[in-house]
């Protein structure tokens, strides 16, 4: 439907992980690394039906999951907030209200996050989504359950 395009020179193709409807019709699409392996190198694609997209968003780090609420806020889930494939496992969830203002969760509660789901007032994320796999006797995988009602 459409096509991600990535900055010259980047090591890596544009890696979309979610897709989720947006309240104009058009659909939002989260991608893993932007063409980067930096901090801030993700972005979310807006994309109509006719094919045509756009970069909506930048400055995000390894989105796994994405979504709307009721009210029109827009979700992405990092899967590592400070750098992908590093060895941070923080994660966060960051909201984007309709005015595009930006509102951080999970803070240092959250490690390997990914998926999303909004009910009632809250966002549903996975947690520790790779373990044990990254680290065989760590944590194993939780939902977190982030209450952003209010908000």
């Amino acid at each position: 439907m459409a096509y991600f395009d990535v900055p010259a020179g980047s090591p890596t193709d544009a890696v979309p992980t979610c897709v989720a409807n947006a309240p104009d019709g058009s659909l939002y699409v989260g991608e893993l690394l932007g063409g980067t392996f930096t901090p801030g190198g993700a972005r979310v694609w807006q994309v109509w039906p006719n094919g045509k997209a756009r970069v909506k968003w930048t400055g995000f780090t390894g989105i796994q999951g994405c979504g709307f609420d009721n009210r029109g806020n827009f979700y992405v889930t990092e899967f590592q907030a400070n750098g992908m494939f590093g060895p941070d496992p923080h994660g966060a969830v960051i909201q984007i209200r309709p005015n595009g203002h930006r509102t951080t969760f999970g803070g240092q509660a959250l490690f390997f996050p990914s998926g999303f789901a909004y009910h009632d007032g809250h966002v549903y994320v996975s947690n520790w989504s790779i373990q044990p796999a990254s680290n065989p006797t760590g944590p194993t995988g939780q939902v977190v359950s982030i209450k952003v009602s209010g908000h």
